[in-house]
């Protein structure tokens, strides 16, 4: 998957997560539209979040959240850095 389409899948999931579980399908099926692809890759991560935050574990925190979201903003603006050897 590559950055555009990963972006769509993080901003289909971000979305998705703001609503509640029973919106949520109905929100994802809208957001894709018909890019089976990306409804696909979007639900799955949703139900994992699902799962996490039930299972209670360090995944479901708040705080391990923003993380992982944190870590992938950082990965694409490192990706995207121009080539003189400085960082985003």
């Amino acid at each position: 998957m590559d950055g555009p389409e990963w972006r769509d899948v993080q901003r289909v999931v971000d979305g998705a997560l703001d609503r509640s579980p029973e919106s949520r399908d109905a929100y994802i099926d809208e957001a894709c539209g018909g890019n089976d692809r990306l409804r696909e890759s979007a639900k799955r991560l949703v139900e994992g979040c699902d799962r996490a935050q039930r299972a209670g574990g360090i995944l479901a925190s708040p705080a391990m959240h923003l993380r992982l979201h944190c870590s992938s903003i950082r990965r694409d603006r490192m990706r995207l850095a121009p080539m003189s050897g400085t960082r985003a």
